[in-house]
């Protein structure tokens, strides 16, 4: 049995390989908040490796977790509640899923956030933590969607937001709008930070209680902009509305200009690392953000990239430094454009990098990816794509771990 957290609609999908007798079925299910059991059926499945098959192709797109029976039950029971609150019956599959996978006794439950609450925390045991403890739970949320994929999905896309974004006039005031609409549903993502949780919870994942945490941090008027997840979901409405809005070619414009300049010097050893003297980043770290833009699944706007990079550098650069940094950026830019195409040219470069360089690399690469989300979601990855980039995120501060990357990375 497998479940996806709830994605940013609250929808949850539900995977189950059965068997009886010689006959072989994988269930699904979809359960979606004002709908309930939004979607139920079974494919027939020739032998276990078939069934293993398609449920390790399924989880591997959506990032499912292995639960348990009693899990997937109340899941089901609490969509049925919700369904019958909405007046709408359940998908008529339902009914073929229910006897394949033995689910005899399915009786419609509470979906109240409360009741929700109370089933993610029975004992009260994060309700009586410290502030002081419960907050570093919700501080864990910052990590979040290193381990949830599916988090990409959870953001704000309505009538409601999308009339706010145009009224306002600028990239202070969208974001200030956005944060406004989150005001008004802190119960939407209390509920699906409290599901997630009770998912977490079936699956014995560590990050359970960090989940249960944030959701009654939420509902217990914590300010939004020290809850970390909510700023990403502020950044991902942001990105997904910009996206859609705003003509791609357009956007590149702004910086497409300097994009086409006459070539500049190229760059002196030890040029960049003397520009980048003052700041917190050093020029492997650079080599590595820039290579998580160009090989992005989607393209990352030069001037999101660039406005990125002046901003860690700019405090200690004078304007002829400033000048020169940017043509540094460009001429790296355009080379590893060239390099990422040739296995070989990458393994050169890489090659020249130190284990404690390669670790600087790790994270550059890994904040550029976590900058750009939009550009990285879960499901341009498939399985290889994750497991390289665990890898990286494991090298960041890990000489060894970085050294393994090297063979690997090319």
């Amino acid at each position: 049995m497998l479940a996806t957290l709830p994605d940013g609609t609250g929808a949850q999908s539900i995977m189950i390989a059965a068997h009886r007798g010689s006959t072989r079925k994988v269930a699904l299910l979809m359960l979606k908040p004002g709908f309930g059991v939004k979607d139920a059926f079974c494919v027939p499945a020739g032998s276990a490796a078939e069934q293993n098959e398609l449920l390790e192709q399924m989880a591997g797109e959506v990032g499912a977790l292995e639960v348990t029976p009693a899990f997937v039950a109340q899941a089901v029971e609490i969509a049925l509640g919700d369904g019958v609150e909405q007046g709408l019956p359940p998908a008529p599959g339902l009914l073929e899923v229910a006897e394949v996978c033995s689910l005899d006794i399915l009786t419609p439950q509470e979906n109240d956030t409360e009741a929700l609450m109370a089933r993610a925390d029975p004992e009260g045991h994060i309700k009586g933590l410290s502030k002081q403890a419960a907050g570093r739970l919700v501080n864990r949320s910052d990590d979040w969607a290193e381990h949830h994929p599916i988090t990409d999905s959870w953001f704000e896309d309505d009538d409601e937001v999308d009339a706010a974004l145009h009224e306002a006039r600028s990239k202070r005031a969208q974001e200030t709008a956005v944060w406004s609409v989150l005001e008004t549903r802190r119960d939407k993502w209390a509920r699906i930070i409290a599901r997630s949780a009770l998912t977490l919870q079936a699956a014995s994942h560590p990050d359970a209680d960090s989940f249960t945490a944030t959701a009654q941090a939420l509902l217990a008027g914590r300010a939004l902009r020290k809850t970390p997840i909510m700023r990403d979901i502020v950044e991902l409405t942001l990105d997904a509305w910009h996206s859609r809005d705003a003509e791609a070619p357009a956007e590149d414009e702004e910086f497409g200009g300097a994009m086409q300049l006459p070539p500049a010097k190229p760059e002196r050893k030890g040029e960049l690392a003397r520009l980048l003297k003052a700041s917190e980043i050093t020029p492997d770290w650079v080599e590595g953000f820039l290579t998580a833009v160009v090989i992005a699944p989607k393209p990352v706007s030069p001037r999101k990239w660039v406005e990125a990079l002046l901003g860690a550098a700019f405090p200690g650069l004078d304007e002829d430094g400033l000048q020169r940094y940017l043509d540094i950026l460009m001429e790296r830019h355009n080379a590893l454009n060239r390099a990422t195409a040739d296995p070989r040219a990458m393994r050169e470069r890489l090659a020249a990098l130190s284990e404690e360089a390669l670790s600087q690399w790790a994270q550059g690469f890994t904040e550029a990816q976590n900058r750009f989300r939009s550009a990285w979601l879960a499901k341009t990855l498939n399985a290889d794509d994750r497991a390289v980039i665990r890898a990286i995120r494991a090298g960041r501060g890990n000489a060894d771990e970085a050294e393994a990357l090297r063979p690997l990375l090319p």
